[in-house]
């Protein structure tokens, strides 16, 4: 049987937005355009139907690939919480935060919603926003 395509694929992992849910675990979403702020289930929050999908890419593969990422971060955003916590205390130093997950943050934000919408910005093909974030994505030296 073959992999079906993830439909609802989140600009932020759903591994962050978790920590800022409520107890019924909704987050507050804005539709910018529209002039509309909401609260949405974290879950249904931050995302958008083939969000990643290109005709020039595997299906899926650009979620697999932030899947991964997100496996690792996602237990360790209860330390970095803690570590920034201890920060603002003073009890500790930012640069383990940086020193450690920098990469991560940065691929994260080159998926988020604002600049996949900055990305399409004058192109025919909303697709081809996608291109573009790969282009970011790629160049590992900058990332590092």
């Amino acid at each position: 049987m073959g992999e079906q395509t993830v439909i609802n694929q989140h600009y932020i992992p759903q591994c962050i937005l978790a920590n800022f849910a409520n107890d019924r675990s909704q987050v507050y979403e804005a539709l910018v355009d529209e002039k509309k702020v909401y609260q949405t289930n974290y879950r249904n929050s931050m995302c958008e139907r083939y969000t990643y999908e290109h005709s020039i890419i595997e299906v899926n593969s650009l979620e697999k690939y932030f899947g991964r990422i997100e496996s690792y971060i996602g237990p360790a955003m209860k330390n970095i919480i803690s570590i920034i916590e201890k920060y603002e205390k003073g009890e500790c130093d930012f640069a383990d935060i940086i020193e450690r997950y920098m990469r991560e943050f940065i691929i994260f934000y080159y998926r988020s919603g604002a600049l996949l919408h900055e990305f399409s910005f004058d192109r025919k093909n909303k697709e081809d926003r996608v291109l573009v974030m790969l282009g970011k994505l790629l160049n590992s030296r900058y990332i590092r």
